[in-house]
């Protein structure tokens, strides 16, 4: 099994000499200060790509209002415990599934976000 870590063409990195250079808002936190790759990163990437699914939105979308253009900022304002949680949800799909299950999602996400790589959960 490959990790997006390992697979630079996966992750659609580009590789420029020694360096790699990654997605905007997909990339974690401790590769974007030191360029070291791990499946630390891989996770931080896939709970981004939870919230994409979870709220149908992008990474970074310009047109919204500044509050909202990233969403890993936006996100963070609805904590899946908080009562506004469902205000982050789809609209294509708040009707499709429960809401307990959005919020263990969301939790997931969060798990995966966490700026401490070691305590994000496993993929084993």
């Amino acid at each position: 099994m490959r990790t997006l870590s390992r697979s630079s063409q996966t992750l659609g990195l580009l590789e420029t000499g020694q360096r790699l250079v990654g997605t905007y808002g997909y990339a974690a936190p401790k590769y974007v200060e030191t360029g070291h790759l791990s499946i630390h990163s891989d996770l931080w990437s896939f709970g981004v790509v939870l919230y994409e699914i979870l709220t149908g939105r992008h990474v970074l979308e310009r047109h919204r209002p500044t509050m909202e253009q990233k969403l890993l900022y936006w996100v963070r304002q609805y904590p899946a415990d908080n009562k506004k949680f469902s205000m982050i949800i789809d609209p294509l799909l708040r009707d499709q599934y429960c809401i307990n299950v959005a919020r263990k999602i969301a939790k997931l996400a969060d798990s995966c976000l966490n700026k401490n790589s070691n305590g994000r959960p496993t993929m084993n």
